[in-house]
């Protein structure tokens, strides 16, 4: 479950759909590359040879994931134009670094790839805690930071162990999703308890190490973290992860709790969510009968995507 994310990346930004690629700061489509086939190209490198060995098949695995639900490659009869290609030189696949300091996940970039490329970068289990995370959407040159704009502006960090279906629900950030259960509309359909979260605990005493928290008390500390995506992101708290940064979305589009953007009931949750009760999950998916709230259920991984994600790539990728 490679879902919390160590910075404060793709966690800025969510599926706002009909907007999402708007200029008011939310994620652009990536840009039309190739003079022959004119597709949204994302380019990819590995950081390093050993990255490569490592993760190169996993990722090729979930590419071909969203590949196979898109009903193929670019064209008209798919209704598409993604396309991915490795970085290659004279036909040579090109590393993103000349040089790389894991102490830094960072490094001397190799000029014969642009600055904008997809910098795919593994991270063994001790310093990732299991955890995957990606940038969203496609950052303009003039939009970057200026530390973007040293290195690679366009990540995707692939922690050990992590599945095909994982990396491809961080593939869907790379290209402009974000997660489907901090829509401002979710609570018509899900129940999230954002005080079953996992660490809660440690994020209080985060935050109360800070001087500037000095004078809030551990109620105030702990509504903040629930309601307020800068300070849980700031101290490490996944409720970051369910909290909208925006108020903007695509009125025709419908909840999707099938998304491969949607959190199961299980992330960040205790062991005993789901074997004990599900009363102990975070996010439980609301049963209505005649719009009248009768219950809750389990919300289950998604290992595709769903028809709304392909509908959404369609729209953006035509």
């Amino acid at each position: 479950m490679a879902l919390k994310l160590p910075l404060a990346m793709h966690l800025l930004h969510w599926r706002v759909d009909g907007v999402a690629f708007s200029n008011g700061g939310a994620p652009q489509p990536w840009r039309i590359r190739g003079i022959l086939k004119n597709r949204n190209r994302i380019r990819y490198c590995f950081a390093t040879a050993e990255m490569k060995e490592k993760i190169g098949c996993r990722l090729n695995q979930a590419i071909a994931l969203w590949g196979k639900a898109l009903g193929g490659g670019a064209g008209k009869e798919t209704g598409h134009n993604l396309a991915f290609s490795e970085v290659k030189f004279a036909g040579i696949p090109q590393h993103c670094f000349k040089e790389f300091f894991p102490a830094y996940w960072n490094g001397k970039r190799n000029n014969l790839g642009s600055n904008d490329v997809l910098a795919v970068i593994w991270k063994d289990e001790a310093s990732s805690g299991g955890v995957s995370s990606a940038t969203v959407g496609y950052t303009p040159r003039e939009r970057a930071s200026p530390e973007e704009l040293k290195g690679l502006r366009h990540r995707l960090y692939i922690a050990e162990n992590t599945e095909a279906h994982t990396i491809a629900h961080e593939i869907g950030h790379v290209l402009g999703l974000g997660h489907e259960m901090s829509r401002p509309d979710r609570d018509d359909f899900v129940e999230f308890r954002c005080t079953k979260l996992k660490g809660l605990a440690s994020a209080i005493l985060s935050a109360q190490s800070k001087p500037k928290n000095s004078d809030l008390t551990v109620l105030e500390i702990s509504n903040k973290l629930c309601t307020d995506r800068n300070f849980a992101l700031e101290n490490r708290f996944p409720a970051f992860n369910y909290l909208s940064s925006t108020d903007k979305r695509d009125k025709d589009k419908n909840f999707d709790i099938d998304s491969l953007m949607m959190y199961g009931s299980t992330a960040f949750a205790s062991p005993d969510c789901r074997a004990t009760s599900l009363e102990l999950c975070p996010l439980v998916k609301i049963k209505r009968n005649n719009g009248v709230k009768v219950g809750v259920e389990e919300i289950k991984w998604a290992v595709r995507p769903s028809k709304e994600d392909i509908a959404f790539f369609r729209k953006y990728y035509p």
